[in-house]
């Protein structure tokens, strides 16, 4: 898979989601038919081996069995290359068949396949190409689920996530005061250039800048003014970068602020719903998403 184009979030995650189902899941079904066929016909008609002398055993053994799209089904059946048979395909030839689904499949595997299948449905006659970030992340856990249940690799699910996450960038800043303000360019340009000494000195590891002052000094401002300078510099197509302002007027307001930024950081959706259904105290769950974001940040 080439890198994820700039689109909005919710395109891209139908483009990453559509990618899975059609190539990674097709390939890991692959797997799963031949296992199951070597398991109940390598001892009569040998190992399964993508050429039409396997094939012409499976098409003869499901030339009776009545389903829709039985003749496209059959000649690919027919030929034999599973390299060849798209997730429709690999889908009859497992839970359907005669020679698989319905001699003794294992109720596991039937299940995840299953699943599988569903999804596919989902994604592929979806009305709109689009997919919210909850529901990508819900059906990223789901296929993983059915992947683990059958035995098979989820590292190309997880690089596909990691593309798809290379270009989110997001900036969540401060509101614009209603009164006129003055754009600080040399406050500004002061600023950048100290968090350039800080980027320089620590190594490129995670620093922290403060900007203090008395209330309605113009802090919440001075911030704003400066990140958008510094997107101004960012390739929002090439570069992932994010700014996030915290909402600190209570322990309410600012849990809800790091709970949005764990999303926005794409945070695993289990984990921040174990943080914020757990019985802590507000302060601790607090302090376990700071933790969280942090660790993502790092890495």
């Amino acid at each position: 898979m080439s890198d994820v184009p700039w689109e909005s979030e919710e395109k891209r995650n139908y483009i990453c989601m559509r990618h899975i189902i059609t190539d990674v899941v097709s390939e890991g079904l692959r797997k799963v038919f031949k296992n199951e066929w070597n398991t109940r016909f390598q001892a009569s008609f040998g190992a399964w081996d993508d050429t039409s002398a396997s094939g012409v055993q499976l098409f003869h053994q499901e030339s009776t069995r009545s389903r829709p799209n039985k003749n496209v089904n059959q000649a690919k059946f027919q030929h034999g290359d599973t390299n060849q048979w798209d997730s429709s395909v690999l889908f009859d030839a497992i839970l359907f068949s005669n020679s698989i689904g319905k001699s003794s499949l294992n109720p596991i595997i039937n299940t995840a396949v299953d699943n599988i299948r569903k999804m596919r449905n989902k994604i592929m006659h979806a009305d709109e190409t689009i997919l919210s970030d909850a529901d990508f992340q819900t059906m990223i856990n789901d296929v993983e689920n059915a992947f683990k249940a059958l035995g098979l690799p989820i590292h190309d699910i997880a690089r596909i996530k990691i593309k798809r996450n290379r270009y989110k960038s997001f900036q969540v800043l401060p509101s614009k005061p209603i009164h006129q303000v003055v754009y600080r360019s040399e406050k500004i340009n002061e600023m950048k250039q100290e968090l350039q000494t800080l980027r320089t000195s620590s190594g490129g590891k995670l620093t922290y800048l403060y900007i203090s002052g008395n209330p309605g000094s113009g802090k919440s401002e001075l911030s704003r003014q400066m990140c958008e300078d510094l997107f101004k510099g960012v390739n929002w197509e090439t570069e992932q970068t994010f700014a996030m302002t915290l909402d600190g007027k209570d322990e309410d307001s600012i849990l809800q602020s790091y709970q949005d930024f764990s999303r926005r950081l794409n945070c695993s959706e289990s984990i921040l719903v174990n943080v914020m259904n757990s019985c802590k105290p507000k302060r601790k769950k607090i302090k376990d998403l700071r933790s969280l974001i942090e660790s993502i940040i790092k890495n």
